[in-house]
């Protein structure tokens, strides 16, 4: 009868290791992909809504300058608002500005007896 060949342990202790060292490795590298994914999604979110506020500052920065012009009897131009088409429409005691962007109305704002009775986005 044949000898069976005993299996060196110390050998596939050794394998271990190495198959461990490679997971985790692996896993490292995976996890680092997930992480950097997830900076860069907050980030370019943060930048999005930074922009999404500056751009709706700057209508509402019309806006007040046409309520502060009309309360304080002073000139209010809508030519000088570039990138913007800016209209003011007078009925009876009412005054109205639209602001469109694209031909999209952004902002409407009327005052009616020195008071504000309409402020939309």
């Amino acid at each position: 009868m044949k000898k069976c060949r005993k299996t060196n342990h110390k050998a596939r202790r050794g394998m271990a290791i190495e198959t461990a060292i490679y997971t985790m490795v692996i896993v490292f590298m995976l996890i680092s992909t997930i992480m950097f994914v997830t900076v860069e999604a907050v980030r370019d979110d943060i930048k999005n809504n930074s922009a999404f506020l500056e751009r709706y500052a700057e209508i509402d920065l019309i806006g007040e300058d046409f309520v502060a012009s009309v309360l304080n009897d002073g000139e209010f131009s809508p030519e000088s608002y570039t990138g913007f088409q800016v209209e003011v429409v007078t009925e009876s005691n009412t005054l109205t500005l639209t602001v469109r962007e694209n031909g999209k109305t952004v902002l409407t704002v009327a005052i009616s007896g020195g008071k504000i009775v309409c402020w939309t986005h």
